[in-house]
């Protein structure tokens, strides 16, 4: 096994530990419990030929610190002519501002969510460059239109929304 100096660094692997075999790598890195066995059948799978590649985002808990860091690993192995893996080569990279980042945008969505569903106002966006007309479910209640219907046209929308007659014009 060779592992450079900056992945021993993100996998919190000693720089001077000797890795002579995939076992025993796989074992220094302190992944957190509800990853390792994702990440180890991801390997399985892989070197099964199973799988084509492996893909994976996993947590490493920083043995000194217990500081949770997020990684991305990439890795594919090279096969014989019978299919038999003979080498495999991979990139990590560490991914912890963009998973705090998506975790944030979550938690913001979801805050929006029950803003939107506390409210007794219809919200709408229109997307003027597609024309496409986004309306909250309250707005679709709003308009007598069929709750949970998709995005469509805005012209879509005026078409089947029930005005006043005196209203049709403006």
């Amino acid at each position: 096994i060779y592992a450079s100096p900056t992945l021993r660094e993100l996998l919190c692997i000693p720089q001077g530990l000797e890795l002579p075999t995939r076992t025993e790598f796989i074992a220094r890195i302190p992944m957190h419990a509800e990853d390792r066995e994702r990440v180890h059948q991801a390997m399985a799978d892989h070197l099964g030929g199973r799988s084509e590649r492996i893909d994976n985002e996993y947590r490493i808990v920083d043995p000194a610190s217990g500081e949770i860091r997020w990684l991305h690993t990439r890795a594919q192995c090279v096969r014989d002519a019978d299919g038999r893996p003979t080498r495999m080569a991979g990139a990590t990279v560490e991914i912890t501002q963009r998973k705090h980042a998506e975790e944030a945008l979550r938690r913001s969505e979801e805050r929006y969510e029950l803003a939107v569903l506390g409210s007794t106002e219809g919200l709408w966006d229109w997307d003027i460059r597609s024309d496409m007309l986004f309306l909250s479910a309250r707005c679709q209640e709003l308009i007598w239109a069929q709750v949970g219907e998709p995005l469509r046209p805005r012209r879509a929308w005026i078409e089947v929304t029930h005005y006043h007659p005196e209203d049709v014009a403006h």
